[in-house]
């Protein structure tokens, strides 16, 4: 009953369309009960072709509109790319979430 059943090609996409370029969602599934996640940022969203921290925020967005009830939420990121740029959080590896309990720390990693 698929609709593209009979398609010889069969066209994927990632979640890099939605601007999720780094896959945290699988990981904070409440069961997994992770505690720690490295996560890397390759995009290139300045003029430097570094990252400006938009996909944290759109990962947060995410977890908190639609996945809130079955997965663990980010710790508190800044509230725009402006600010993560601003306080240079896209130069420099930051830990965020390093004192609470009730969400994963992230060590976030950008290719700057």
């Amino acid at each position: 009953s698929f609709v593209d059943s009979d398609d010889e090609e069969l066209e994927l996409i990632d979640r890099g369309s939605n601007g999720e370029n780094i896959p945290l969602n699988p990981l904070l599934v409440k069961a997994w009960e992770v505690d720690d996640i490295v996560a890397v940022d390759g995009s290139a969203d300045t003029d430097n072709n570094w990252p400006d921290g938009i996909s944290l925020l759109f990962s947060a967005e995410r977890l908190s509109m639609i996945l809130g009830d079955t997965h663990q939420q980010l710790p508190e990121l800044p509230s725009s790319t402006d600010d993560f740029v601003d306080q240079g959080l896209n130069q420099q590896s930051t830990f965020f979430g390093c004192n609470l309990t009730d969400t994963p720390l992230i060590i976030y990693v950008p290719n700057s």
